[in-house]
Protein backbone atom coordinates (compact mmCIF):
# COMPACT_ATOMS: atom_id res chain seq x y z
CA UNK A 1 0.00 0.00 0.00
CA UNK A 2 2.62 2.58 -0.31
CA UNK A 3 2.54 5.27 -2.44
CA UNK A 4 5.04 8.30 -3.57
CA UNK A 5 3.71 11.63 -4.33
CA UNK A 6 5.89 13.69 -6.39
CA UNK A 7 4.92 17.38 -6.84
CA UNK A 8 6.13 20.10 -8.66
CA UNK A 9 5.27 23.92 -8.02
CA UNK A 10 4.05 25.38 -11.21
CA UNK A 11 2.73 29.14 -11.97
CA UNK A 12 -0.95 29.72 -11.99
CA UNK A 13 -0.70 29.23 -16.00
CA UNK A 14 0.15 25.95 -15.14
CA UNK A 15 3.27 25.49 -17.88
CA UNK A 16 6.04 27.51 -15.91
CA UNK A 17 7.74 26.74 -13.03
CA UNK A 18 7.53 28.47 -10.06
CA UNK A 19 11.15 30.48 -8.78
CA UNK A 20 11.10 27.45 -5.53
CA UNK A 21 10.58 24.80 -7.91
CA UNK A 22 14.66 23.79 -8.43
CA UNK A 23 13.37 20.33 -10.10
CA UNK A 24 12.70 21.94 -13.69
CA UNK A 25 15.81 22.94 -13.74
CA UNK A 26 18.00 20.10 -13.54
CA UNK A 27 19.08 19.02 -17.42
CA UNK A 28 17.57 15.39 -17.92
CA UNK A 29 20.47 12.82 -18.70
CA UNK A 30 18.61 9.70 -19.03
CA UNK A 31 22.42 7.99 -19.34
CA UNK A 32 23.40 9.36 -15.88
CA UNK A 33 24.14 6.89 -13.33
CA UNK A 34 24.37 8.16 -9.76
CA UNK A 35 24.53 6.72 -6.03
CA UNK A 36 23.37 8.17 -2.95
CA UNK A 37 23.53 7.42 0.85
CA UNK A 38 21.86 9.09 3.46
CA UNK A 39 23.44 8.32 6.95
CA UNK A 40 21.39 9.61 10.02
CA UNK A 41 21.28 9.04 13.75
CA UNK A 42 18.50 7.67 16.38
CA UNK A 43 18.61 9.37 19.43
CA UNK A 44 16.86 9.00 22.84
CA UNK A 45 17.50 11.33 25.88
CA UNK A 46 19.88 13.58 23.85
CA UNK A 47 22.29 11.17 23.03
CA UNK A 48 22.42 8.74 19.82
CA UNK A 49 21.03 5.57 20.61
CA UNK A 50 23.42 3.25 22.42
CA UNK A 51 25.61 5.45 23.79
CA UNK A 52 26.22 5.42 27.96
CA UNK A 53 24.61 8.04 29.87
CA UNK A 54 28.23 9.57 30.58
CA UNK A 55 31.13 9.39 27.81
CA UNK A 56 31.38 7.07 24.92
CA UNK A 57 31.02 4.20 23.86
CA UNK A 58 34.07 1.61 22.85
CA UNK A 59 35.79 2.46 19.77
CA UNK A 60 34.00 1.34 16.31
CA UNK A 61 33.86 -2.12 16.70
CA UNK A 62 31.44 -5.36 16.24
CA UNK A 63 28.44 -2.62 15.30
CA UNK A 64 29.72 -1.44 11.86
CA UNK A 65 27.50 -2.97 9.58
CA UNK A 66 26.39 -5.24 12.37
CA UNK A 67 23.61 -7.34 13.04
CA UNK A 68 22.41 -8.61 15.85
CA UNK A 69 20.53 -6.80 19.05
CA UNK A 70 23.80 -6.73 21.35
CA UNK A 71 25.18 -5.11 18.28
CA UNK A 72 23.01 -2.70 16.64
CA UNK A 73 19.93 -2.32 18.98
CA UNK A 74 16.37 -3.93 18.23
CA UNK A 75 14.14 -1.21 18.23
CA UNK A 76 16.88 1.19 15.43
CA UNK A 77 16.49 -2.76 13.40
CA UNK A 78 13.16 -2.59 13.44
CA UNK A 79 12.71 1.01 11.86
CA UNK A 80 14.95 0.95 9.28
CA UNK A 81 13.62 -2.07 8.24
CA UNK A 82 9.85 -0.52 7.92
CA UNK A 83 11.40 2.65 6.10
CA UNK A 84 12.77 0.12 3.87
CA UNK A 85 9.97 -2.09 3.38
CA UNK A 86 7.92 1.21 2.95
CA UNK A 87 10.74 2.78 0.55
CA UNK A 88 10.24 -0.07 -1.70
CA UNK A 89 6.52 -0.34 -1.50
CA UNK A 90 6.53 3.01 -3.02
CA UNK A 91 8.69 2.67 -5.64
CA UNK A 92 12.24 3.63 -4.39
CA UNK A 93 15.19 2.32 -5.63
CA UNK A 94 16.00 1.25 -2.49
CA UNK A 95 19.48 -0.56 -2.58
CA UNK A 96 20.82 -1.60 0.75
CA UNK A 97 20.60 -0.59 5.04
CA UNK A 98 23.71 -0.98 7.04
CA UNK A 99 24.33 0.18 10.38
CA UNK A 100 27.05 2.71 10.57
CA UNK A 101 30.77 3.21 12.14
CA UNK A 102 29.24 5.02 15.55
CA UNK A 103 26.60 3.69 17.56
CA UNK A 104 22.68 4.99 16.76
CA UNK A 105 24.35 5.81 13.25
CA UNK A 106 22.72 4.04 10.42
CA UNK A 107 22.58 4.63 6.36
CA UNK A 108 20.73 3.49 3.32
CA UNK A 109 21.69 3.62 -0.43
CA UNK A 110 19.90 4.54 -3.38
CA UNK A 111 20.55 4.30 -7.06
CA UNK A 112 19.22 6.27 -9.51
CA UNK A 113 19.57 6.00 -13.72
CA UNK A 114 18.90 9.43 -15.15
CA UNK A 115 19.31 13.19 -13.25
CA UNK A 116 15.60 13.50 -12.45
CA UNK A 117 14.95 10.13 -11.68
CA UNK A 118 17.74 9.76 -9.53
CA UNK A 119 16.87 13.10 -7.79
CA UNK A 120 13.36 11.97 -7.50
CA UNK A 121 14.87 8.80 -5.49
CA UNK A 122 15.77 11.01 -2.83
Amino acid sequence: NGVLVMCEVMMPDGKTPHPSNKRATILDDAGAWFGFEQEYFFYKDGRPLGFPEAGYPAPQGPYYTGVGYKNVGDVARKIVEEHLDLCLAAGINHEGINAEVAKGQWEFQIFGKGSKTAADQM
